[in-house]
């Protein structure tokens, strides 16, 4: 009878070190997604992210999804794929050619936010790597917190976001039309009233127009874009 007591606290034993082991490595993954590189900047799953000192807490990636530096292209997606291309068509569009045709992002099925499925910046830099929803854009963008300045870095024209609060900044080139415009998706359909689910939402900057910060374009286009990641502080 005891032998079978102490191999019953033995085994019940060995499942809660392995449950304890479970939880500690969980708990370590977390604590190792984020790496604080120092003065604002981090690591999040290997790329570097920087702190605008914004109200969100809101980390913006230094670098364009496909891109090896601030300053360079990156990749161009539509709006809700995941693999970058040259081509931009309705007929080549993952969801369908229409609203009346869509598969996802319809009216059919009221999506008006990318999944994490259908986003460029999750699939690349895994999650909680993202692409901002206008409102974050509308964030940075807000001149309460950010100075944007059309700059020059080395011979690529683009736009210097830099906090007010904390110095740091970022830097959004601008390649379409021979460095004259740049433009960025946002997570979000075009919600206008009536919602037009053929229009996603867009952020475009130029030296003479500067920030629409209320931009659209028809889905199927491509356009960079910029990941965030919650602040994991």
């Amino acid at each position: 009878m005891k032998k079978i007591f102490y191999l019953a606290l033995a085994v019940l034993c060995i499942g809660m070190v392995a449950t304890s082991c479970k939880k500690h490595n969980k708990e370590d993954d977390q604590k190792t997604a984020i790496e604080d590189l120092g003065g604002g900047y981090y690591k999040v799953n290997g790329y570097r992210f920087v702190d605008l000192g914004l109200p969100s807490g809101l980390l913006w990636a230094e670098n364009n999804v496909g891109a090896s530096s601030a300053t360079a292209e990156g990749s161009y997606f539509a709006w809700g794929e995941t693999v970058a291309k040259s081509s931009f068509t309705a007929d080549n569009y993952k969801f369908g050619k229409g609203e009346s045709s869509y598969t996802k992002y319809s009216s059919k099925d009221g999506k008006q936010v990318l999944d994490a499925e259908d986003d460029a910046a999750t699939v690349a830099l895994k999650a909680p790597c993202r692409t901002p929803l206008k409102a974050e854009f509308q964030e940075l963008l807000n001149t309460e917190y950010t100075t944007c300045t059309w700059t020059t870095k080395g011979s690529v024209n683009g736009l210097e976001v830099k906090s007010k609060k904390n110095g740091n900044s970022i830097f959004l080139p601008a390649y379409k039309y021979s460095g004259k415009n740049g433009d960025y998706w946002a997570a979000d359909i075009y919600a206008n009233i009536p919602i037009d689910y053929d229009l996603a939402s867009s952020y475009s900057f130029t030296e003479a127009a500067g920030i629409n910060a209320q931009g659209s374009q028809m889905r199927y286009n491509g356009n960079a874009v910029r990941p965030v990641a919650s602040n994991l502080k």
